[in-house]
């Protein structure tokens, strides 16, 4: 199928073809202005026009965004690795403090049970020793027990 054949069939009017034919005689030229067309395209426009085509300013500017919120992201991460850390300190701290308690928890048990055996002993023997009966006899038995309450000599001494 010809040049002429073609621009019939879609419809091209005739001063199409003269333009058409010249671009095919000169195919080498009018590749060499597209390649040209394209660096400049590439190298000049900061943003995109053709949304397939990115270019190398808008590369580059997506390029500096990332970077800059990657130095936000590990500014963030150091701020929170020392943070970390402080609290790590701070659990290791309370972790001493927790196992000094613990301790001494262990020996106040120890001493209550201790005590609490001593006292179970003086309430069984104070339960088994004879009750007094007589009201002297329970005076008798206040001063034999208590010496702050000897108010005078028993009257069997007299």
């Amino acid at each position: 199928m010809s040049l002429v054949a073609t621009t019939t069939l879609f419809g091209l009017k005739k001063t199409a073809i003269p333009i058409l034919e010249a671009l095919a005689k000169n195919w080498q030229g009018v590749a060499a202005a597209m390649l040209v067309a394209i660096v400049v395209y590439q190298n000049t426009f900061d943003h995109r026009v053709f949304f397939w085509a990115d270019t190398i300013p808008y590369l580059r500017n997506l390029t500096d965004e990332q970077l800059a919120a990657i130095k936000k992201i590990e500014t963030a991460n150091s701020v929170l690795r020392d943070s970390i850390e402080i609290r790590n300190d701070q659990i290791d701290e309370w972790k001493d403090v927790s196992i000094e308690l613990e301790r001494n928890v262990e020996q106040l048990s120890v001493a209550i049970l201790t005590q609490q055996t001593i006292t179970r002993n003086q309430v069984r023997a104070i339960l088994s020793q004879p009750t007094p009966q007589t009201c002297e006899a329970s005076i008798n038995f206040l001063r034999d027990h208590i010496p702050d309450l000897q108010y005078g000599p028993r009257e069997s001494e007299q």
